[in-house]
């Protein structure tokens, strides 16, 4: 039987033993009150306690994420879509299991399509579809600051998509490589930290798409961008996180750059568009 911290009160329901073939006996009222006493008094201050720290204004700080968390988990959210690109990356790697390397599979599904799609459909979703200052309006009504709002959804969109995009990477790595090899636990965690950290640079670079329009039309405008810029190697293309995406996961790299330096410039890019997103939507 598994371990109950309130086992010791189950005899409050049960009888402390049989007095003959028939019914259980039970224990008379002023015996359940004796044994109910030290378990509320335990009890009250345990709920005091946790209704001070979620009034707290601690706690105050984490409330308005609940308005972007709430659009990316209602139905036919905006991101749902875009998970078909992600059954498109597994199957291809699974489909090309042993006869081609791992890293085409990477730089010709995961990389340019499932990586910035996933992504793009997490930050429409977290906005409700509209630019970031509409998204920000409910909280504003509610009292908070248009700074705090911007952050709020930022924080979500940019923790959701390098999540959900580590688990990708790792889950595509395993799909694409042989059974008969060992599984490759680097190469997995590898793949899934590049992906987070390029999720995070395509949420700020996004997130800074949907602060221009009416309904945030720019984030299309970026991710076009993305795709004719990005694939380059020359000094447009540092701007645009494929190309250093692509440099980690053992591609061409930008401009000659290391792929340490690649690392620096999605961080960059990340901390760059996200403030400057805030920064616009303030104006």
């Amino acid at each position: 039987m598994l371990f109950s911290p309130f086992s010791k009160y189950r005899a409050l329901f049960q009888g402390d033993g049989e007095k003959d073939a028939g019914s259980p006996s039970r224990p008379p009222l002023h015996a359940v009150g004796e044994r109910l006493v030290p378990f509320l008094t335990r009890l009250i201050p345990l709920v005091s306690t946790g209704y001070m720290m979620l009034s707290s204004p601690f706690f105050k700080h984490f409330a308005p994420l609940s308005l972007p968390l709430a659009r990316l988990v209602r139905p036919r959210g905006a991101w749902t879509p875009w998970l078909l690109w992600t059954l498109f990356s597994l199957w291809a790697a699974y489909h090309a299991r042993g006869e081609d390397p791992v890293t085409h599979i990477l730089l010709d599904h995961y990389a340019p399509v499932s990586l910035p799609l996933l992504v793009f459909g997490f930050t429409r979703a977290a906005l409700g579809r509209e630019s970031l200052r509409q998204a920000c309006a409910p909280l504003v009504a509610l009292g908070a600051t248009l700074r705090r709002a911007a952050w709020s959804h930022l924080f979500v969109t940019l923790l959701v998509s390098a999540f959900a995009t580590a688990l990708l990477g790792a889950a595509v790595v395993a799909a694409a490589y042989p059974r008969y090899l060992p599984f490759p636990f680097s190469d997995a965690a590898t793949t899934a930290y590049v992906g987070a950290l390029g999720a995070m640079a395509y949420g700020g670079y996004f997130t800074l798409g949907a602060t221009k329009g009416g309904r945030g039309w720019g984030l299309f405008v970026l991710l076009i961008l993305d795709w004719l810029v990005g694939r380059g190697d020359g000094f447009l293309a540092l701007w645009f996180p494929r190309s250093h995406v692509r440099s980690l996961l053992g591609g061409a790299s930008v401009m000659g750059w290391s792929q340490s330096a690649s690392t620096l410039a999605l961080m960059f890019l990340a901390l760059v568009t996200s403030g400057w997103a805030v920064r616009r939507v303030q104006r």
